[in-house]
């Protein structure tokens, strides 16, 4: 068993690190990709999924911290955007950095992840994806520009303190410049989107960062007939509790 945490240099010029369990005989791959703010180092989904891959699924498990998440990035937060981080999961999938040959690819992609690895689903050849797990996926960021318009104060460091329960000072402070990406045409998500595979969405009821009619829409907008969606009553967006985790460890073995 290999496990290492590493740094990789990016064709455009940005430093995020990966981090890797793996076994010269597995035959698949399962690459988790985090949500905003997200990091490895301290997200429950990580450990109990590296966990799963190594106790029954006999698979590799990768993942990564965004461009300015995690402990001291090569990248400051304030310098990325929505931008940013498409362009880099996009090459990230096009290139060989988490399969090696032969393997089959899993993607499990929590909120804003999986709204990422969609818009590089055509980076990737379908025949190496063998199915994606989604936890409380985003389909349209919209909702947050429209409360930015409403509601933004935006401070002398041209940043908006949006309120949030996940950090400790109970907001986040959110650049301008970030903001304003999301709302260019490269960061929507078009229907048809073209992945034939299978698609496994949960999403919470009681998701109060993302509402739950965003899985129906990223089911109704990929071309595959294998989608389904698992609504999860009273679950919030993180779906982080231990029954939570029970449930995608059930979504990850049917896509296996």
């Amino acid at each position: 068993m290999l496990r290492k945490t590493a740094s990789i240099l990016l064709q455009s010029g940005r430093s995020i690190n990966i981090h890797c369990s793996r076994r010269a005989e597995n035959k698949l791959c399962v690459l988790l990709i985090g949500g905003f703010k997200s990091t490895f180092t301290d997200s429950k989904k990580a450990t109990f999924i590296k966990n799963l891959c190594e106790a029954t699924l006999a698979a590799d498990f990768v993942t990564f911290d965004h461009a300015g998440h995690g402990p001291d990035p090569a990248t400051p937060f304030h310098d990325c955007t929505l931008t940013t981080w498409r362009e880099d999961v996009c090459e990230l999938l096009a290139g060989n950095t988490f399969v090696n040959p032969g393997q089959k690819l899993i993607l499990v992609c929590s909120s804003m992840g999986l709204f990422l690895a969609l818009h590089a689903i055509e980076a990737l050849p379908q025949s190496r994806i063998q199915g994606i797990v989604g936890i409380g996926g985003v389909f349209s960021f919209k909702r947050l520009v429209q409360e930015y318009m409403a509601t933004a104060t935006v401070q002398p460091n041209d940043s908006w303190s949006r309120p949030s329960s996940y950090d400790p000072s109970g907001f986040y402070k959110i650049h301008t410049s970030l903001v304003e990406s999301i709302m260019h045409p490269k960061n929507q998500l078009v229907s048809p989107i073209p992945y034939s595979g299978k698609l496994i969405l949960l999403h919470g009821t009681k998701d109060a960062d993302i509402p739950y009619q965003d899985a129906i829409s990223i089911a109704e907008a990929v071309i595959s007939d294998k989608v389904q969606v698992r609504l999860i009553k009273d679950g919030d967006h993180r779906l982080s509790s231990d029954y939570h985790l029970a449930l995608l460890g059930d979504a990850l073995r049917d896509v296996v």
